[in-house]
């Protein structure tokens, strides 16, 4: 008798919480809310200086780190790397010039600059360039002469190459992360004839479409911790 009662309860009940549950969720949520100040507008003052000019087609800004060097190398994607000085002037000597291996057409180029962070006691930097040879992408390492000015063109060290199926989507930037490591993006290669997608970023067997993580500090081709593959 009292399960019988405490269900027949419930039957009377049910109605009166359906409809309360109607009433919260079709009405219930709009309730009075207190107004919540406006934030105060900022007003940013901001203005353009020109630093410098008569670089044409840059691609990368870069610095060396070193502490106290103040001078921008800015890569044209024609084959040069200009050097701008602290008051914006252009050195008339480039820091390097290989426009006559270099591919300019399109998006291929000079597409990367960096500076190997010991630079100040080894010299060293990395470039990203489409090669004009066979039109294939390349990253080389590079080292300063004994004029901090001039980079010692003799000295190219091809580290990597990626063939390119296409013309287009190269990618080329280049970063030291503060692991030590270089990390070069490498673009998916264009697209075949046809509206068919490259498959590329998804294929590890392939370097396009990837960001690879080098060790260019090692003999060996791999970071410690990637393994062989």
């Amino acid at each position: 008798r009292t399960n019988g009662r405490f269900h027949h309860a419930l039957f009377l009940l049910l109605p009166f919480l359906l409809l309360g549950s109607l009433w919260h969720l079709f009405w219930g949520t709009e309730t009075k809310q207190s107004p919540v100040a406006a934030a105060p507008a900022t007003t940013l003052n901001l203005s353009l200086t020109l630093f410098s000019d008569g670089v044409t087609l840059p691609t990368t800004i870069a610095n060396t780190g070193v502490p106290g060097d103040g001078r921008l190398f800015v890569t044209r994607q024609g084959g040069q790397i200009h050097i701008i000085a602290t008051d914006g002037t252009v050195l008339a000597t480039p820091f390097l010039d290989i426009s006559s291996a270099v591919s300019l057409y399109g998006e291929k180029g000079l597409l990367g600059l960096a500076f190997d962070p010991d630079y100040a006691e080894n010299g060293y930097f990395y470039i990203y360039y489409t090669r004009f040879s066979d039109r294939n992408n390349v990253l080389v390492r590079y080292q300063v002469s004994s004029n901090p000015d001039m980079a010692d063109a003799s000295s190219g060290q091809i580290l990597l190459t990626a063939v390119q199926p296409k013309d287009g989507h190269n990618g080329g930037a280049l970063a030291f992360g503060p692991d030590g490591y270089l990390y070069v993006a490498i673009g998916d290669g264009g697209l075949p004839d046809g509206e068919t997608p490259m498959s590329t970023p998804q294929d590890r067997t392939s370097l396009l479409g990837k960001i690879l993580r080098l060790d260019v500090a090692s003999s060996s081709a791999h970071a410690p911790d990637c393994g062989s593959a």
